[in-house]
């Protein structure tokens, strides 16, 4: 194992962005990307089980960054259910998967094998929650006050 996963923090470079979006669409075809100005989005949908809806979900990062974004375009993931907050999301929208602090994504990693699997999980949590009013994949929200890094 690499102590460099433990000690550095690097940041994506651009070609390492257009690397990932390429490597995603090799796995999901559905996949589209873009890059503008430093900046990649990668757009493609997923059904976390054969009796959910397909959501449309995107993935936002920029060049020097050290994070990713992911957002669930379609259904709308909404802030509040039943007077209640959705658990495991950021103030901006996006999805907490992980936790940045605890380096459980590494920028070397392949998007398409950990992010992408990460939402389909956080999808099927989310409708869980949404039948039982209890999040079951467990995680740290509520336990402080964190945030991404905004893109």
């Amino acid at each position: 194992m690499s102590y460099e996963k433990f000690f550095a923090i690097r940041h994506y470079t651009l070609a390492e962005l257009v690397s990932q979006a390429s490597e995603i669409k090799k796995h999901y075809p559905q996949t589209v990307w873009k890059c503008k100005r430093g900046a990649i989005e990668v757009t493609l949908t997923l059904k976390p089980t054969t009796t959910s809806v397909t959501y449309t979900i995107k993935l936002c990062a920029k060049q020097n960054s050290t994070t990713v974004n992911i957002f669930v375009i379609e259904p709308k993931v909404n802030f509040f259910k039943n007077g209640r907050k959705v658990p495991h999301l950021y103030s901006n929208g996006s999805l907490c998967l992980y936790y940045p602090k605890y380096n459980e994504l590494n920028y070397s990693d392949l998007w398409a094998k950990t992010l992408i699997p990460w939402t389909s999980l956080w999808l099927f949590y989310y409708e869980v929650w949404k039948e039982t009013g209890e999040w079951l994949g467990g995680g740290i929200h509520g336990k402080k006050n964190i945030s991404p890094e905004v893109l």
